[in-house]
């Protein structure tokens, strides 16, 4: 939070969005702090809703299960935007001589008692610039669709290269904003990309192979583990085939889920065959610098037609 208010004291135009986890965090901490920054940056800030699937022992509590996760994460959701709400618009006004006036009728307690949070409100904050700040969100398991359906304005994805597959995402993203009275295409999708770039087509390739000479294939195997849920990767040679009977069912994984489902439907369609192709199919793209050559690179890495993109939902983003 303080780099993002730093950032908001030195720029105007670029929104400020900052990924705070529901596990380990209070939601009356969060809706002051987010919108603190959104008054700060003049109604340029926004929220990425993460559950989290590591860190608990840095904070001393057990890390709930997946489908947990997601269900405080729900409710941690209504409460902020509870809080966001719990001032009207107009409930600030200024008198003849320029002094503030806090209108009591217009600012109230929100009262909340949940499953997982209690809530008195308000809080001591006006309402947002921007009527409330962006949030964002970033699962897209069957729990993480149901939540960005519900509360979020932008959707960060991975693995949206192929045709069917992103039309299905972004139905199903869809279909659980209409279930709850929102308008389908009221959420943005963006595909996530890590652009390599250099001066010349050459120079961005020598880039990504040198990235790539350097991974630690290694330590590579105890981070997927360590996102996966403890899934076991040492017994997996890094140049022999991935046996799909070897991995588990996605809806099975207690940490990432949707990463592992991109990192298994890969493997299915043979896209990854061993554990040194992972990283020639995640996010990277290798590119010179200008927002057309980045957008070529992304479109070639696609089997996704350009005139298709649109017309799918997907809107084309950096992150």
């Amino acid at each position: 939070m303080r780099a993002t208010s730093a950032l908001a004291a030195h720029t105007s135009r670029i929104g400020l969005i900052a990924s705070v986890s529901t596990t380990f965090t209070e939601p009356y901490n969060l809706a002051r702090q987010i919108l603190s920054l959104d008054h700060i940056s003049g109604g340029r800030a926004g929220w990425n809703l993460v559950t989290s699937s590591a860190g608990e022992k840095n904070f001393g509590r057990a890390l709930p299960a997946h489908d947990d996760r997601y269900a405080i994460a729900l409710e941690y959701a209504d409460v902020v935007r509870a809080l966001w709400e719990s001032w009207d618009a107009d409930a600030v006004v200024y008198d003849d001589a320029g002094r503030q006036i806090v209108r009591p009728d217009k600012v109230r307690r929100i009262d909340w008692n949940g499953a997982h949070y209690s809530v008195q409100g308000p809080l001591n904050l006006s309402r947002s610039p921007q009527n409330r700040p962006i949030l964002a969100q970033a699962g897209s398991s069957a729990e993480g669709t149901e939540l960005g359906g519900r509360v979020a304005d932008v959707i960060f994805t991975t693995g949206l290269t192929e045709l069917e597959p992103s039309i299905d995402v972004v139905r199903a993203y869809k279909r659980a904003a209409q279930s709850h009275d929102r308008r389908a295409d009221g959420i943005k999708i963006l595909p996530g990309v890590a652009p390599v770039i250099g001066s010349t087509d050459e120079e961005a390739k020598r880039q990504w192979d040198k990235l790539v000479d350097k991974i630690d294939f290694e330590a590579g195997r105890k981070s997927l583990a360590g996102q996966f849920g403890g899934i076991d990767f040492d017994g997996v040679d890094l140049d022999e085939p991935i046996r799909l009977d070897s991995l588990p069912r996605t809806e099975a994984v207690e940490g990432r889920r949707s990463r592992f489902g991109v990192f298994r439907k890969l493997v299915e369609s043979g896209r990854v065959k061993t554990v040194r192709d992972a990283p020639w199919v995640g996010g990277g793209t290798a590119a010179p610098p200008s927002d057309q050559s980045v957008r070529a690179a992304i479109q070639a890495k696609s089997t996704i037609p350009k005139f298709a993109w649109k017309k799918v939902g997907i809107t084309l983003s950096f992150m």
